[in-house]
């Protein structure tokens, strides 16, 4: 598939959405852990048309696909359909729907999004009271057009001596993960290791700014991060590494 990809996550009772989160993947775990490339969500705001398109689709695979007469968390795959020839509704092509919470990073992201406001609640807690019938409380959104953007930094090959602790860029949360307080060597991905060196978290108006943000701060951290390969002796790092620090590019 050709099209973009996005994730819509949510809860529904007697097969009607009560609740629904779409997200835009900005490359997918596929992505990160087959080529080592940068993996993110974007949120997609209510003011955006393709908010209301994704959503829709979502209760048409509801509404044909068997599930339970309670209440129902879901987690669905979409790829964007660009065939020329499809018909005026099929805008997507189902990857896969579960019924399960979304996994990673993205309740955090939902939490962020509309939660913020109100500590006591949460997506985990709307699952927990989902999954056992109790009641739901209904969710005041008064912001259309606010987007939460994250990126995840993945570990490369080589040894990971050094990572920041803090981000000079403005509205950018930078959370440093990989521990470097001994250098550790990263071979590839492993599901059982860790695998991720950083994460940037951005709150906007738009998914174009939000991107725009986490991809600077990406590329602040591959000019200040210092991973070395396997056997390259510690002079040549040295020379390396003032070479890079004189050329450093500025950001703010």
């Amino acid at each position: 598939m050709n099209g973009r990809m996005f994730h819509v996550n949510g809860i529904a009772k007697s097969g009607q959405i009560i609740y629904a989160w779409p997200f835009a993947y900005l490359d997918t775990c596929l992505d990160f852990s087959q080529q080592g490339k940068a993996y993110g969500n974007s949120s997609i705001p209510r003011s955006d048309p393709l908010h209301d398109r994704l959503c829709k689709t979502t209760q048409r695979l509801l509404n044909i696909l068997p599930k339970p007469s309670d209440s129902l968390v879901f987690h669905l795959e979409l790829y964007e359909n660009l065939d020329e020839n499809r018909l005026p509704d099929d805008d997507f092509v189902l990857c896969e729907i579960a019924a399960r919470a979304p996994g990673g990073s993205i309740t955090h992201l939902i939490d962020l999004l509309s939660f913020q406001k109100d500590k006591s609640q949460s997506f985990a807690r709307l699952d927990f009271r989902a999954s056992v019938s109790l009641p739901i409380s209904k969710l005041s959104e008064d912001n259309e057009e606010k987007v939460i953007t994250e990126l995840v930094i993945p570990r490369q090959p080589g040894k990971l001596m050094y990572i920041p602790r803090e981000c000079p860029i403005h509205n950018l949360t930078y959370i440093p993960i990989a521990d470097v307080d001994r250098p550790t060597i990263y071979e590839k991905f492993d599901v059982n290791g860790m695998n991720v060196a950083c994460r940037f978290i951005t709150h906007t108006k738009t998914m174009n700014e939000g991107q725009e943000l986490v991809e600077k701060g990406f590329q602040w951290f591959e000019s200040v991060c210092i991973n070395i390969p396997f056997d390259e002796p510690c002079p040549a790092t040295l020379i390396k590494e003032l070479h890079r620090y004189f050329h450093r590019k500025i950001f703010l």
